[in-house]
């Protein structure tokens, strides 16, 4: 009609489009029962809707940001936790891994509480406050958050 020849960019192909028969690179899901499992291993991710942790534990469990990259979770409960009633198991105070990171300066910890009262009483008792004063200064600000 208007004298245009079309049949070449019919075999061309978009930059950058993936092509069908490659996997796709999105994360795996998991269940209910897979994410207990993960957080009783010890193994959380962080992200998404409620950081991943189950249901059943919405509002018990807080996460501290803002302290040293290199502080473990024994530490942080012996100098930080001490006074508040934390779960029973192991996995009650847990370090979250940057994985794009191997040194980072900062790390993340999931608090998890025996109650919901007690997740707020830990958030309004570290907030904003320095970790260990006397040794870093003001280097260090918690920052806390209850996960729902």
């Amino acid at each position: 009609m208007l004298g245009f020849n079309l049949e070449p960019a019919a075999t061309l192909a978009m930059e950058g489009a993936p092509e069908p028969d490659q996997p796709s690179k999105r994360p795996r899901l998991r269940g209910q029962e897979g994410k207990s499992k993960l957080l009783d291993q010890g193994t959380l991710s962080g992200d998404g809707p409620a950081a991943g942790l189950p249901d059943s534990e919405s509002g018990k469990n807080v996460v501290l940001s803002g302290l040293p990259g290199k502080l473990y979770a024994s530490s942080l409960k012996k100098e930080l936790l001490g006074e508040f009633d934390l779960r029973e198991d192991v996995t009650a105070v847990v370090k979250v891994s940057d994985l794009n990171v191997d040194s980072p300066l900062y790390s993340r910890f999931v608090i998890r509480t025996s109650s919901i009262a007690e997740a707020h009483r830990l958030v309004r008792a570290v907030k904003m406050k320095p970790y260990l004063e006397g040794a870093w200064g003001n280097r260090y600000k918690i920052k806390a958050r209850v996960i729902y």
